[in-house]
């Protein structure tokens, strides 16, 4: 689904480190909230990718994805992890959040990584359709993932490889 002309979304910026922190804090207390300094070495750091979103000029969320691949035993399977997508309360709803995660994806599978993994609050029932659409599938729920009385449920998704261009004997 198209974004409205007015929403739009962009690889970060390091001048966006500003804006990226206020939704922080505005889409979490503490001590789930991160910190600027966690943040910061987040967006900045080469190993991950970081979009923002936009409407008209102002970012209004973001999504974060690390690109250092994990292994979570007993399965030997590298993944990508996406630590985070954030949009302001008032943009919620617009396909942002859609869009956000695609990009995140399409970051996974330029690093020719082939699983994205991700977590979620139990109770976040609406950032959950949006993994169930996109193909996730639960993996189980992690007790005080995000501190004591705070479950999550653990998500994954395998992100198929960039399609290779095989030239046709007419291409040859």
């Amino acid at each position: 689904m198209p974004l409205p002309p007015q929403l739009a979304c962009r690889p970060f910026q390091p001048a966006d480190l500003p804006e990226l922190y206020a939704i922080e804090a505005a889409c979490f207390q503490p001590p789930l909230r991160f910190t600027r300094q966690l943040l910061r070495s987040l967006c900045l750091d080469p190993r991950f990718a970081t979009w923002v979103a936009l409407s008209s000029s102002a970012i209004v969320g973001f999504a974060t994805v690390s690109l250092i691949p994990e292994v979570a035993p007993p399965d030997p399977t590298p993944f990508a992890y996406l630590w985070t997508i954030e949009l302001l309360p008032a943009f919620r709803g617009l396909g942002l959040g859609s869009r956000l995660l695609a990009l995140a994806e399409s970051s996974v599978q330029a690093s020719g990584l082939t699983l994205l993994e991700l977590h979620v609050a139990h109770d976040n029932l609406s950032a959950q359709a949006i993994y169930q659409r996109a193909g996730y599938q639960t993996l189980g729920l992690e007790s005080d993932f995000y501190g004591p009385g705070h479950s999550a449920l653990r998500l994954r998704k395998p992100i198929l490889p960039e399609p290779s261009i095989i030239p046709s004997p007419e291409m040859a």
